[in-house]
C-alpha cells in the first residue's frame, strides 16, 4: 500500500487558498499564532481499493473552516461554498507524478459553533471523497 495523502495535500493546500483566500493548515496553529478565519484540514482516511497491478486511493478528507468572535456567518457560509467549488466530480486540480483525480464529491458538510478560553468559534465542517488512480 502506498500513502498517497501528501500527494492530494499538496495539490489541495494552494486549492483551498486559491478559492477561499484564506490560509490552510494541514497541522493545527497554536492559539496564539492563529489570525482568524484559517482552514484546518484535519483528517485524511484512506483507503486502497482495486486489483494490485491498478490500485485506487480512495481519501475522505475533513476539512474546518474556522472562525472566531463574529456577530454573522455570512463569510463562514460563503467559505464553505467556496470550498465547494473545487467539488466538481471530477479533476478539480492536477497532482504530481502518476496520479490523477478521478472524482471529487462532497460526502457531508455542517456548522457548529463552541466556546474555548479565547472565544467562541464557529467551525464550518466539509468531509470530501476523492477517489485517486
Amino acid at each position: 500500500m502506498k500513502d498517497i495523502r501528501h500527494i492530494l495535500l499538496t495539490a489541495l493546500v494552494p486549492a483551498l487558498a486559491t478559492a477561499t483566500g484564506k490560509t490552510v493548515y494541514t497541522r493545527m496553529p497554536k492559539a496564539i499564532g492563529a489570525v482568524y478565519p484559517y482552514i484546518y484540514i484535519s483528517d485524511i482516511y484512506q483507503e486502497e481499493v482495486g486489483p494490485k497491478t491498478s490500485y485506487i486511493y480512495r481519501l475522505d478528507v475533513l476539512i474546518q473552516i474556522i472562525y472566531q468572535d463574529v456577530d454573522s456567518l455570512t463569510g463562514l457560509f460563503t467559505d464553505m461554498n467556496n470550498v465547494l467549488s473545487i467539488v466538481n466530480n471530477g479533476s478539480p486540480f492536477a497532482l504530481t507524478a502518476q496520479y490523477k483525480v478521478m472524482s471529487c464529491e462532497l460526502n457531508n458538510s455542517t456548522t457548529t459553533e463552541f466556546q474555548t478560553e479565547t472565544g467562541t468559534q464557529n467551525v464550518g465542517l466539509i468531509r470530501l471523497l476523492f477517489n485517486i488512480e
